[in-house]
């Protein structure tokens, strides 16, 4: 049988393609164990005569928890009607359970615990140093191992996100960690007792982020919970690899937003993998022999094979307990594609024996029921749909449900318009939810592009979140021979000159311009007329932005009147809601296939 490689890290990723140039064999293998034997950190100063961890550690009671008898991996979660809950500086949260959680599974009652009553590891504490009361919040709801979706998170919230989420994930690891070499130890003395404590393959955590910077940054705050004497290696070759690159003067200043999301390294291919033991870190370990992966969509996906799923490719996620989507609003626009990539792989059963023990692989894992287990935590600037209704709903399945936060706009979308303007919001009804995209496109080629094709509707640009429905759009108007140009996030920089001048100058009628362009870019594009939105931004923001190009029309038709109109549907609820306020948008959406018109004077 022909030996299984696969790269371990992305720093192996160059070499195999120069090995392949030269006609050689060339890659990183994976180690096909769980790991070399945990027996050999018996003798680990912090866990030499340690007390079972079980006995403080909140995780067992989640992960020892029975599931219904009978109940199937293929067997879909029930969610009750949610329940509300306020949580001091979190603020509200909806609690959706579900019909495999025991009664009173989540406590509510926060902020009266200490750190060592939450039971984390005592050189934990001593790191983690003074939390807020938000973090201590946070700490305790994540402890409780509940999926969470908090859609509130800034910049200056980020970080402190970051320092809970890490110091959660870092605790988990060192406890299960100690916990089997507490049983190793147990075993060593008495062979005929059994422990079922391990997963099939032995990362237990991971965490998605969108850049190298936001990689460095965790990882950076993993170091500074632990010990001082910590040892840490390859430190150096991270510092190069993920530290912040040689400041180059920039032509242009950008939006605050836009400076904060892309400062340091903005590399987007990336995977790490990080071997934790209580004094010592080993970065770019083999992912076999991690405790902890940080990476991206991207990163991780280029690991799986091409060809077939079941080549055991993504074997390594099998026994994730914890996964993290940190700013999962900047995930979704770099490529939601490699994201559902690695959904799809979390928690699937091996397919290759990779030499782990069977008789301590946890009961549910052999059952394929992990994905039952896995705690999620999701954090976003913004609210979406997607989030809600495709990860936490398809792509998570935890047992005790999950809170999601209650957002409510602090400024409306439609407050921020600059100019007088005729505002138009056109509803369209749809039956299945699936087709969607189709009724959507249907209705903006059959019902609303025929307005704006007239002469006096000129200079209109069309905002269109997604790329495939950009691809259909672009299709369309070639096939019809329309006056249009493109900017999509992959036009060259000469395209995308070419294009905002002849939009300009009136050569072209339409301009179609993607959401992922101006995330990148943010062009302040000039001529704008007529506002289109195929589908509201992920960011209401951007409806804000392409607003203010509005000032910037063509001389000639300055004193003409401009418009702005959006297409929407029921399932864009969260972004009409930051666009015209939670009432009005349920009553919009209420109403059925109908248009809604305003004056706007400014």
């Amino acid at each position: 049988m022909e030996e299984q490689v696969i790269i371990a890290n992305e720093e192996d990723a160059p070499v195999k393609r120069r090995k392949l140039n030269d006609g050689k064999s060339g890659s990183v293998k994976l180690v096909d164990c769980l790991d070399e034997d945990l027996s050999k950190d018996d003798n680990d100063e912090d866990s030499e005569g340690e007390a079972d961890p079980s006995e403080s550690d909140t995780s067992s009671s989640h992960f020892e928890y029975e599931l219904p008898e009978g109940h199937k991996k293929t067997d879909p979660l029930q969610y009750r009607q949610p329940v509300s809950h306020e949580f001091g500086e979190i603020g509200t949260m909806l609690h959706y359970e579900t019909h495999l959680m025991p009664q009173e599974a989540l406590e509510t009652k926060l902020g009266e615990k200490s750190l060592s009553e939450m039971g984390l590891k005592k050189n934990l504490v001593e790191g983690a140093g003074e939390l807020s009361s938000f973090q201590m919040n946070f700490l305790e709801l994540m402890n409780q191992y509940v999926d969470i979706s908090y859609m509130h998170r800034t910049y200056r919230r980020g970080e402190a996100l970051r320092k809970v989420y890490t110091l959660h994930v870092l605790n988990h690891i060192l406890t299960s960690r100690s916990r089997i070499v507490h049983h190793n130890s147990k075993r060593a003395k008495n062979p005929d007792l059994e422990f079922r404590d391990q997963g099939f393959t032995r990362p237990v955590a991971v965490i998605l982020v969108p850049f190298r910077h936001d990689c460095y940054l965790t990882v950076k705050c993993l170091m500074q919970l632990l010990p001082k004497e910590c040892v840490v290696s390859n430190k150096k070759r991270f510092e190069n690899e993920y530290g912040p690159p040689p400041k180059v003067k920039k032509m242009k200043k950008k939006p605050q937003d836009y400076e904060q999301t892309f400062e340091g390294n903005i590399g987007e291919d990336f995977r790490i993998g990080l071997s934790i033991k209580n004094k010592s870190v080993a970065l770019y370990s083999d992912f076999y022999r991690s405790d902890l992966i940080v990476g991206s969509p991207l990163g991780l996906r280029q690991i799986f094979s091409p060809g077939d799923p079941k080549d055991g490719s993504g074997d390594f996620l099998s026994s994730v307990e914890i996964l993290v989507l940190d700013e999962v609003d900047v995930l979704y626009l770099q490529n939601l594609v490699h994201m559902m990539h690695v959904l799809e792989r979390v928690n699937e059963l091996p397919k290759q024996n990779r030499g782990y023990d069977f008789s301590r692989v946890r009961l549910y894992a052999c059952d394929g029921l992990s994905r039952f287990y896995r705690q999620t935590l999701l954090f976003s600037s913004v609210e979406h749909s997607w989030f809600e209704n495709i990860i936490l709903r398809n792509y998570c399945a935890n047992y005790k449900g999950y809170l999601c936060s209650v957002h409510k706009p602090s400024s409306l979308g439609i407050s921020q318009v600059f100019v007088t303007q005729k505002m138009c919001f056109r509803i369209f009804e749809f039956d299945d939810p699936a087709k969607e995209f189709d009724a959507r496109f249907r209705y903006f080629v059959d019902k609303v592009l025929p307005d704006f094709s007239s002469p006096d509707m000129a200079q209109t640009l069309i905002f269109v979140p997604s790329y495939f429905d950009f691809v259909r759009i672009r299709n369309h108007f070639r096939e019809n021979e329309m006056s249009a140009t493109m900017i999509c996030e992959y036009s060259s920089t000469g395209k995308v000159a070419e294009a905002r001048n002849n939009f300009f100058k009136e050569r072209r009628h339409f301009l179609v311009y993607t959401e992922r362009a101006h995330f990148y870019k943010r062009y302040n594009l000039k001529g704008i007329q007529h506002l289109l939105f195929y589908q509201l931004p992920t960011y209401p923001q951007f409806f804000r932005d392409l607003q203010f190009s509005m000032l910037d029309s063509c001389p000639r038709r300055k004193d003409e009147e401009r418009s702005c109109t959006v297409l929407a549907s029921r399932l864009d609820l969260l972004q009409l809601k930051a666009a015209v306020g939670e009432r009005k948008a349920a009553a919009m959406l209420a109403a059925g296939e109908k248009i809604y018109m305003q004056q706007i004077v400014r």
